[in-house]
């Protein structure tokens, strides 16, 4: 049997793009790597998964400076 570990290293996923996919497609990590290591097959999911993770970090940055206004 695969552990969650095991798919992760095959996906060649960073922790980080498999968190952004779990909580942007609100699945489970587990699914989320297996999203991913589709994502990771054509130049298409590539571009796909370089834009997520810019939207995420966009929000992030977003979300960061308003919740330091009183």
């Amino acid at each position: 049997m695969l552990s969650f570990i095991d798919c992760q290293d095959m996906s060649d996923l960073r922790p980080d793009e498999i968190l952004t996919i779990a909580r942007h497609l609100h699945v489970p990590e587990i699914v989320a790597v297996e999203i991913g290591a589709g994502l990771r097959r054509t130049w298409m999911g590539e571009d796909l998964l370089e834009r997520l993770m810019r939207t995420a970090d966009e929000s992030n940055v977003y979300k960061a400076r308003h919740s330091l206004l009183p």
